[in-house]
């Protein structure tokens, strides 16, 4: 079971509020820190969620394998050649080895942990995040199901009608600074929503938490949101002159009298944009000299090790470059389910391997799918192996056999 965190601070209990923001996110609910270390003890993860991108994956990653230890008395806790290598055994064949250490570590013959990686086995059910080939991924498996995580690429906010880029920003002097913003209009967007412009404190500019020094309007004209289709707006700001000299973060939104519009983009968890820092020094009310810094979503994956080059990683029953569920029980059909927010991706799954010796595919169909896309289908069957080409526009796939 696992135990869901629908406050917006409580998502965070884990980590430090007053951690820099970029770190957070690598020591908070669902990341490889918290699963690492919730596991040794065989105990029930939390999330944030629920059916977030990363709810979805703490479920599908450890709830068979903690529903198991949680069932075996805890025995035994060792440690390898540092302290930060520790192992753990349970009553009932339960075991657990967790790496807390910069250094890789080789168990159970093959499985290689990186920082924060583990593997754990009880039983029918297995579950790890490990190394494959040099690239960070994590799976589950237990009698009728199998979960593969290549760390792809991702988009968090799949199916959101809007989505904002900001492409520069400089400082034009007098006190004024500029940046410009790329808009995707993916659906119209007909509610009446108003654009927002804040400027954080940035050293106090964690994620949750808004610190907003000052604000300004947003150059968005409405009539652009009502069409499907891609622009550009530049915003000039003029800074008021009683704001101290410093560092300052722009985040921007759309707002209405209950909620902010959901942009997929740069974001923060309070649905805000983040549109890069200005900083300025001042001579009495006047800025003296002043500068921008753009904020970039390529430090984030390189900070979570994301598979980037959508490289195909070796499961073992699974070759793919993407990240689902295949639940594959029966002889008649299976079924593969996407994690949430998942980009199209490839896959090739040894039948005999999961079971279905001598099976021949009869056919593979969306469930769910989300219009016209999620029909978008390709595969096709050599020997024991399935191969397919899906877009994830769709909730699931059933094989038929």
């Amino acid at each position: 079971m696992i135990w869901p965190a629908t406050e917006a601070w409580f998502c965070h209990r884990y980590s430090a509020l007053d951690w820099r923001k970029s770190n957070r996110p690598l020591h908070g609910y669902a990341s490889d820190d918290y699963l690492s270390n919730t596991i040794i003890g065989g105990r029930n993860p939390m999330c944030q969620g629920p059916f977030s991108r990363s709810a979805v994956m703490t479920y599908w990653l450890q709830h068979d394998i903690c529903a198991d230890l949680g069932r075996q008395d805890f025995e035994t806790h060792a440690f390898g050649k540092t302290i930060r290598q520790q192992h753990t055994t349970f009553d009932k064949g339960g075991k657990v080895w967790s790496n807390r250490g910069d250094e890789g570590w080789t168990v159970c013959g093959d499985h290689i942990l990186p920082k924060y990686g583990y593997y754990s086995e009880s039983g029918k059910n297995r579950s790890g995040i490990v190394m494959l080939d040099g690239q960070r991924a994590a799976f589950a498996q237990s009698k009728d199901s199998i979960f593969v995580d290549a760390r792809p690429l991702f988009d968090p906010l799949e199916g959101v009608s809007l989505a904002a880029d900001v492409s520069s920003g400089k400082y034009l002097g007098k006190d004024k600074f500029s940046f410009t913003v790329k808009w995707e209009v993916k659906e119209a967007v007909t509610e009446s929503y108003k654009p927002f412009l804040h400027f954080d404190i940035a050293d106090k500019d964690l994620d949750g938490s808004e610190t907003i020094a000052f604000q300004c309007g947003l150059n968005l004209p409405k009539v652009k949101l009502q069409q499907p289709g891609t622009f550009e707006t530049t915003t000039t700001i003029t800074v008021p002159k009683e704001v101290k000299p410093g560092a300052y973060a722009i985040r921007f939104g759309l707002y209405n009298k209950s909620s902010r519009l959901r942009i997929a983009g740069n974001n923060t968890s309070t649905h805000r944009i983040k549109g890069g820092i200005i900083a300025f020094e001042k001579k009495g009310s006047d800025i003296s000299s002043g500068s921008y810094k753009p904020e970039s979503n390529k430090d984030i994956n390189k900070l979570f090790e994301y598979n980037t080059e959508g490289r195909t990683l070796d499961f073992g029953s699974i070759q793919t470059d993407g990240a689902f569920r295949v639940l594959h029980h029966g002889s008649k059909s299976w079924t593969l389910i996407p994690l949430p927010g998942s980009r199209k991706f490839s896959a090739a799954i040894n039948l005999k391997k999961l079971g279905a010796t001598n099976s021949t595919v009869k056919s593979v169909t969306a469930l769910e799918p989300k219009g016209d896309y999620g029909k978008e289908i390709e595969w096709s069957q050599e020997g024991d192996v399935l191969s397919l080409k899906l877009n994830a526009r769709a909730f699931g796939y059933e094989i038929r056999f």
